[in-house]
């Protein structure tokens, strides 16, 4: 039984078709698995960061208002030294 090169040719190109199928369905549920894989990395780190920014703004508002407070209190000071110097002399 000799083939002919057309009977040849399908049989080759009908195995090929059968063995790149599952190669190509097995490499597409790869990706699908990393890519949702990444996705929830992503989430995760974004909802680290989140947190991080949050308690750096409450770092700085904290910090910011004892700044305030330090602010005020000199010029308290400074405000009574100016009443009791200027305003109504006071040698106390």
């Amino acid at each position: 039984m000799s083939e002919t090169p057309e009977n040849v040719e399908k049989r080759v190109s009908g195995l090929i078709r059968r063995l790149v199928a599952p190669v190509a369905i097995v490499v597409l549920i790869a990706l699908t698995a990393l890519m949702s894989l990444i996705a929830i990395a992503a989430r995760g780190q974004d909802d680290i960061a989140a947190r991080d920014s949050v308690n750096l703004m409450q770092v700085v508002g904290e910090s910011l208002s004892a700044d305030l407070g330090k602010i005020a209190y000199d010029h308290t000071w400074w405000d009574e030294a100016v009443v009791n110097l200027i305003d109504r002399p006071n040698i106390e």
